[in-house]
């Protein structure tokens, strides 16, 4: 025999206990029902449905479902205002202070649907906060208002913050400083500053439309000393714009035209396309640009046997790992290691170069002895990008050293 299914409308008068521990009473069906059809009940909470100004109707909706897996439809456990509820807490919340409510608008970021705009009474000045600052940390008011609370609380003004920044040593004489009042962190604090630099403002890039020479940062990176303008060197940010104009620069200073970025510039290790002034399409991280724009194809790069050559034995290492990097060279060993090094990034020690007229001796030395003597591929090719295939145990030098010596000797008689 079947048991009988439950009916809708004996659901109606349960009490159940949400989370908070306030009684949600199931009062009456709801005109309205889920996608899936399932129908909704009116249910009122004994602490939420005693607010009548939030919630007029004085009940929520929810299926059976969701209440009975302890899903509180009420403002107990979170709370979901639309925008007219949204201004009855913030009027509530600036009662009794100095602050006179103006309006509240939707905002477009996810974590606080709405902008409040408030009036301070006593500098008569008006000033925004987003809703959700608001309901958790409340407001430290205006601009003029937090000036008053840091002197208050720390009894320093501007101008001591402003004598901490240039006792760095890092501003040059004539920066000018002032708070930025239209910029907060997450937590509404004015902490940004805007300064302008007597050399980085009047520079090619303000000439050029590029940059407004107003530069801005935080309170706790200008009293170290970090510079966001160009005279902070690596500190510095550069735009797309900016970057596109000195790479156009860079290229012409060598005859050749820029061809943009390969796909989007990004940070110093986009790449960019160029021809250089014999048509050769070349690339070039943007990074590598400015310590050497060379093309390939001009330059020669690549090994050649016809001409002179160096074998060489270099000791790569850091904190972690040390190893032996050998191979060879129409350059010298210093130029070599340079071009590695700006992948690699690890410390390294030439220990041996051995000088051959002919580019094949070298080639020969390393293909068919020393490559064919010792395990290579110590490192990955994450630790050393380029020539990783080349690499070895330091344990292995003394034998590479003895063939080398042997192959030199067979060679010279």
């Amino acid at each position: 025999m079947k048991r009988p299914k439950n009916k809708a409308e004996d659901f109606i008068g349960t009490s159940i206990i949400n989370k908070k521990g306030n009684v949600l009473f199931v009062l009456d069906f709801h005109d309205t029902k889920e996608k899936s059809g399932e129908r909704k009940f009116k249910v009122v909470c004994s602490e939420c449905s005693k607010d009548l100004e939030l919630f007029p109707e004085g009940y929520f909706t929810s299926t059976k479902t969701n209440l009975l897996a302890n899903k509180t439809p009420c403002w107990c456990i979170k709370s979901k205002p639309d925008i007219r509820q949204a201004e009855i807490i913030t009027k509530r919340i600036i009662n009794n202070s100095p602050y006179e409510f103006i309006s509240i608008d939707f905002y477009e970021k996810k974590n606080s649907p709405y902008i409040v705009t408030l009036r301070c009474t006593e500098h008569d000045k008006l000033f925004s906060i987003l809703y959700s600052t608001l309901i958790s940390i409340g407001t430290k008011g205006c601009d003029l208002c937090f000036k008053d609370t840091i002197v208050r609380v720390c009894g320093k003004d501007d101008a001591h913050f402003i004598s901490v920044f240039m006792s760095t040593g890092k501003f040059q004489e004539g920066t000018v400083f002032t708070r930025n009042f239209n910029k907060t962190d997450i937590f509404g604090n004015y902490v940004y500053w805007d300064y302008t630099c007597p050399i980085c403002s009047n520079d090619e890039y303000v000439e050029n439309g590029l940059c407004s020479g107003i530069f801005t940062s935080t309170t706790s990176n200008l009293r170290v000393g970090c510079r966001p303008c160009r005279c902070g060197g690596k500190q510095a940010k550069w735009t797309a714009e900016q970057r596109t104009y000195q790479v156009e620069k860079l290229v012409k200073s060598v005859n050749g035209i820029f061809k943009g970025w390969v796909d989007k510039y990004e940070n110093s290790d986009s790449r960019f396309y160029w021809l250089c002034e014999k048509g050769h399409l070349c690339t070039c991280k943007c990074e590598w640009a400015f310590y050497d724009l060379k093309c390939s194809a001009c330059t020669n790069k690549g090994f050649s046997k016809e001409l002179p050559a160096t074998f060489y034995v270099v000791k790569w290492f850091n904190t972690e790992c040390d190893f032996i990097k050998f191979g060879i060279t129409n350059f010298t060993t210093e130029e070599r290691i340079k071009s590695q090094q700006r992948l690699c990034g690890l410390r390294c020690k030439v220990l041996h170069e051995f000088y051959f007229e002919n580019g094949v001796d070298a080639w020969i030395l390393e293909q068919d002895y020393v490559k064919k003597s010792v395990p290579t591929k110590y490192v990955t090719k994450e630790i050393m990008p380029d020539g990783y295939t080349e690499t070895t145990s330091c344990e292995n030098l003394e034998i590479i050293l003895k063939i080398v010596n042997k192959y030199i000797n067979s060679i010279s008689c």
